[in-house]
């Protein structure tokens, strides 16, 4: 590139030297007046002016728009401020979760727990009226309830596991007090295939 620069400038050069000698100049201040001393508006080899600026080098930026951001719009004018966020307004909408109390009904729920027994125990703090997690979250959360437990497994033909269900939904104390006092421990505890079952419908 800066041969063709030189180049350019060497041909207007030699035009002078031969306009010198017409005019009676020599060719020394022919070339002085060309190369551009200071003030005098010229250029020098390296293709600047006298300001030290690069005169092929245009806008500070790829955008031409001489603000150097490399943007192409004039941050400069007015309303021309690029550095403002966008703004987003998100309206968020609470979802009740659905929650499944699959519980244990087999024999091993008669057990002693403290004063109670495991059946009692888990009654009361679900359902207890008062302070019981189903009471106190109803409004907010789709309580649903499967008791499970089985009758010697598959033998005889049996089914397993025996599911007894409440169908989830929101205010749902009393459908499940409803099963869930009349119930009873029963025999067998089939964990794996009552979560199966659930997880499935």
């Amino acid at each position: 590139m800066t041969h063709r620069k030189l180049s350019f400038i060497a041909l207007p050069a030699l035009l002078a030297l031969g306009l010198a000698g017409c005019e009676g100049a020599s060719g020394g201040e022919m070339m002085s007046a060309f190369a551009g001393e200071t003030g005098d508006g010229g250029f020098d080899d390296a293709g600047m002016d006298d300001e030290g600026m690069d005169a092929d080098a245009g806008d500070a930026d790829a955008g031409g728009d001489g603000d150097g951001d490399g943007d192409g719009d004039d941050d400069t004018q007015a309303g021309g401020d690029d550095s403002t966020c966008a703004e987003l307004q998100v309206d968020v909408q609470p979802v009740a979760p659905t929650v499944i109390l699959l519980l244990d009904q087999s024999g091993s729920m008669t057990a002693d727990f403290g004063d109670d027994n495991r059946w009692d125990a888990m009654y009361e703090t679900l359902q207890d009226p008062d302070f019981g997690l189903v009471k106190s979250l109803e409004g907010k959360v789709r309580f649903g309830l499967a008791l499970f437990t089985s009758d010697n497994g598959y033998a005889n033909g049996n089914t397993c596991p025996i599911l007894t269900e409440v169908e989830a939904s929101l205010n749902n104390f009393d459908a499940i007090d409803q099963v869930f006092s009349a119930a009873s421990p029963g025999n067998d505890t089939p964990t794996g295939d009552s979560l199966i079952a659930v997880a499935e419908k």
